[in-house]
Order: structure tokens, then sequence, then C-alpha cells
């Protein structure tokens, strides 16, 4: 782009800029200008940044001093406290060690055998709980066993009693019929009455022998109470 070809872009760009009224442009030109700092204030600050800077070189070196003085002896007496450290290990361990490390260990150790005891614990119950179980099943199993036998008995016993009450009332029947039909007894009549009172005899001995040996395994086989549970009365 030549000389000219450069004004005339230049010259068409401020044409095309919107203008401003004068009055805007010279409040904002004397508010511009109350921002720019005087010299006399520019002076004012130099002297005060140079003052501050001759005063921190004046400080550096004694705080310099001052740090290295309280350094020194802490870095000593870290290093006789680490040899203090590391002569104890020896004695005690044979070596130095890590104490984070063995911090680390000592925990973890902790928790892996409380780890081993719960799962041990665990297996102890799961045997316990499956040993009372059996137990718990073998004794249903006897008591039903038993209470089976206890109806059978019990059975028998009404069967008996049956039958001794059709004796007892053949036997009445007998002696109503002799006793009207013929003045004395026939020996016929009388070994059958005495054929079936033994019967009877016999019936009523079995009776009681069922009954005692049923008394025997109530006291033995009785159920157990019943186990109240609130949740079912609710």
């Amino acid at each position: 782009m030549c000389y000219l070809e450069k004004y005339r872009v230049i010259f068409l760009e401020l044409w095309s800029f919107p203008t401003a009224p004068w009055d805007d442009c010279k409040n904002e030109l004397s508010s511009s200008m109350r921002k720019i700092p005087s010299s006399k204030n520019l002076t004012k600050n130099a002297g005060r940044g140079v003052s501050s800077l001759s005063e921190k070189r004046e400080r550096w070196p004694k705080r310099y001093r001052y740090h290295s003085a309280l350094c020194f002896p802490r870095i000593n007496h870290e290093a006789e406290m680490e040899e203090t450290v590391s002569q104890l290990m020896i004695s005690k361990f044979g070596r130095v060690i890590n104490l984070e490390a063995l911090q680390t260990l000592s925990v973890n150790t902790t928790l892996e055998e409380l780890k081993i005891k719960k799962l041990r614990k665990e297996l102890s119950n799961v045997k316990e709980m499956k040993m009372w179980e059996e137990k718990i099943a073998q004794v249903r199993w006897e008591l039903m066993m038993k209470t089976k036998e206890h109806t059978k008995k019990l059975h028998q016993m009404n069967d008996l009693c049956i039958e001794k009450q059709q004796l007892d009332s053949r036997l009445n029947t007998l002696q109503n019929q002799q006793g009207n039909a013929f003045q004395g007894p026939r020996k016929a009549d009388t070994e059958a009455r005495a054929r079936v009172t033994e019967l009877i005899q016999v019936q009523a001995e079995r009776i009681q022998a069922l009954k005692e040996e049923i008394a025997l395994l109530r006291e033995r086989w009785s159920p157990p109470a019943p186990i109240h549970h609130p949740q079912e009365n609710e």
C-alpha cells in the first residue's frame, strides 16, 4: 500500500467515526487529565520507594543472620536426635528400621488378626447351630414316635374296654336266661360262665397294664409347654 493510499484509508475511518458533542469531549478530557499524576507526586512516590528499598537492604543482613542463628542449632539438634534414635534402634532391634512402615505393618497385622478371629467365631457358631439343629430334629423324631406309640396304646385300651362291655352284656344275658329257664345250674353253663369270667378278668388285667404303661409314657414324654409369642397374639 502506498503512502497516499494509507492516509486515504485513515481519513475514511475518521470520517465514518461518529462525532460527539463538544461538551462531552471536554468533560472526558478533563477527567482523564485529573487521573494523570503530577510530576511532584511522581517525585514523592519515587523517593518513598527508594527509601523503602534502602531500609530493606539494611534490614536483610540482620534478618539473615538472625534466621541462620535460629536454623543452625535446630539442624544440629535434629541431627543429634536422629543419631540417638538410630542408636536406640540398633540396640533394640539390631538395625535401623522404618518406624512408619513398622506402625503400618502393626496396624495391618492387628486388623488381619481380628478378621481371622471373626472368621473362626463364625465357623464355630455355624457348627454349634448345626449341632443343635440335629439334636432338635432327633428329639422331634423321638417325640413323634412316642406319640404314635401312645396313640396306638390308647386305641388298644379302647378296643379292650369295648370288648369287656360286650362280654359283660353277654354274661348278664346268659345269666338271666339261665335263671329263668332252670332252677339249678347246669355243669356246662357253669363252665361257660367260668370261662367268660376268666376272660373278663384277663381283659381287665390287660387294660390295667395298658393304663400303667400309658401313665409311664406320659411321665417320660410329656409334651413341652407351648411357647408364648407376642407377635402371634397381635
